[in-house]
């Protein structure tokens, strides 16, 4: 008699089924692929506190495919980690994952994306989070009059109270204007 231990329990499964996009052989597949990042720290097997307790370093996460390339690496590790330190537990990853895979829902990848781009975390995105957002697309290739001219057009078009800055409810109305949003803010999982 062989044993057939696996890597969840039939309850963990349905957890992260009932909390994430994905099925099964899903959930099975990015778990090897979180524990491929760092096979000599990550155990085959993990008990239910190594899923929140044993994080792969935030440096060792930006060399992974889905964020190698990724101007927006460290606010997208900072905004999917649980305690901001971008060092991520498989939890954290397979969280990351679902709301960036193509059927994750628009206003999940909308709250999302405007957290990315909350640089300073105030809630808002003001001329200062647009324009760093702005750096990190064009690898910092615009002049200072440029970044304002955008950011300043942005706001015109975006900002519905007024108030110099986007709230949330603003950003995900401007995203709802962008056909092309929901095929570029994901990853292949």
């Amino acid at each position: 008699m062989g044993n057939n231990k696996s890597v969840f329990t039939g309850e963990q499964l349905e957890a992260y089924q009932d909390c994430t996009y994905f099925n099964k052989q899903e959930i099975l597949r990015i778990y090897h692929r979180f524990r491929a990042i760092m096979p000599d720290q990550i155990p085959q097997y993990m008990d239910a506190d190594q899923l929140f307790s044993l994080k792969i370093p935030k440096a060792r996460m930006k060399q992974t495919a889905e964020l190698k390339e990724n101007p927006f690496q460290d606010q997208i590790l900072k905004v999917f980690t649980e305690d901001s330190s971008g060092n991520m537990c498989f939890n954290d990853f397979i969280n990351m994952l679902s709301v960036m895979c193509e059927s994750s829902p628009r206003e999940l990848k909308s709250y999302y994306c405007f957290k990315i781009h909350d640089f300073d975390g105030d809630g808002y995105l003001n001329a200062s989070d647009m324009e760093t957002a702005l750096k990190y697309i064009t690898n910092n290739e615009l002049e200072q009059e440029e970044l304002g001219y955008i950011t300043s057009k942005i706001i015109e078009e975006a900002d519905l109270d007024e108030d110099q800055k986007l709230s949330e409810v603003e950003f995900e109305l401007m995203l709802s204007k962008c056909p092309d949003f929901l095929g570029s803010f994901n990853f292949r999982a």
